[in-house]
């Protein structure tokens, strides 16, 4: 049973009209505060991926590789998000220009699914920003990058 939001009446996390997933909070802040074009924009980053120790050959207790990703459901990232997203990750990259620890932000784009096994069976196209180079691939692919390692 979902956590029911007693502002709103409806689920904590719930299905927007898109298939996106609705934050009341967010939607309570966006309410509340001026707009992008007034210079204010709210969001929130759907995945952190912390890959570390053994899975990429470093000891338990080091730092790991970390990749920032925003889901999409058949569509991509509008302006201001974009731009604050390449802002946070302009500023990583400048914190490990080696890229060391920061893998950098991606773009997850694919259909709306209900059944956790479709996963299986669907395309996914991520794309690197601020590049904007897109990949396509399946899920045994995306699996293997997203642990940062080759398929």
């Amino acid at each position: 049973m979902a956590l029911i939001d007693p502002i709103t009446g409806k689920p904590i996390w719930y299905e927007g009209d898109h298939g996106e997933q609705r934050d009341p909070f967010r939607d309570w802040i966006r309410t509340n505060c001026p707009t992008g074009s007034e210079g204010f924009v709210c969001e929130n980053l759907d995945i952190v991926i912390n890959c570390y120790g053994k899975l990429i050959g470093r000891g338990k207790n080091d730092d790991g590789r970390i990749k920032l990703i925003e889901k999409k459901i058949n569509s991509e990232m509008k302006y201001a998000q974009k731009r604050t997203f390449e802002l946070i990750d302009s500023l990583i990259k400048k914190a490990d220009p080696m890229r060391k620890n920061y893998r950098g932000l991606y773009t997850v784009s694919l259909p709306l699914i209900k059944n956790e096994d479709d996963y299986n069976n669907a395309e996914f196209i991520v794309t690197t920003h601020p590049e904007n180079k897109k990949q396509t691939m399946n899920a045994r692919k995306f699996l293997a990058f997203l642990k940062d390692q080759d398929e």
